[in-house]
């Protein structure tokens, strides 16, 4: 089939340009449609954004004022406070010395004719991190051997460090008022 277009040239031309227009129009409804169209999209997500918000603030308040999360806040407080004496009480008994067996092993080793005056202890640090107690012990004894024998016990055993002993306890032959200091550790 043929097609003639006998329209002179500007009646052609205002008929482009009113095609041209037509879908320019066109173009433009389908914009502002889609505009329109995100617009309401974004005032419902807006909407419900902020039921949700003030359902959840409501749901938190009366949440917040109910008698079983006052009760639950208490219990985290007393359970907090718990813990903290339950540390204090750690932190001591770490730093405990039993001295019991200390003293029964340096009383069993000791010889029958002396007998201790006097037991002092302070604590003392024995590395730059390590820390332990200076046990001082004062006491007579008779005769010097007892002494001696006294002063090797606390050398051979590993459990006492660093001995010291004044000349002292050496200088009589008798009736010897004597001193030891060492160290343990912890």
């Amino acid at each position: 089939m043929l097609n003639f277009n006998l329209l002179p040239q500007k009646e052609k031309e205002e008929l482009e340009n009113k095609n041209i227009k037509i879908e320019i129009l066109i173009l433009f409804k389908t914009f502002i449609s889609i505009l329109i169209v995100l617009l309401l999209l974004m005032v419902a997500n807006y909407l419900y954004i902020s039921i949700f918000y003030n359902t959840q603030k409501n749901v938190f308040n009366s949440l917040s004022e109910s008698p079983a999360l006052k009760l639950t806040q208490e219990s985290d407080e007393k359970i907090s406070s718990m813990n903290k004496k339950i540390n204090r009480v750690y932190n001591i008994q770490k730093n405990l010395v039993f001295w019991s067996p200390i003293l029964e092993e340096l009383t069993k080793n000791i010889p029958e004719n002396i007998y201790l005056t006097t037991i002092t202890t302070r604590d003392v640090l024995l590395t730059d991190e390590k820390k332990g107690h200076q046990i001082t012990i004062l006491g007579f004894s008779p005769i010097r051997e007892d002494v001696i024998s006294l002063k090797k016990f606390l050398e051979e055993n590993p459990s006492f460090l660093e001995i010291e002993s004044p000349i002292s306890n050496f200088l009589y032959p008798t009736n010897i008022n004597f001193s030891f200091s060492f160290k343990i550790s912890r």
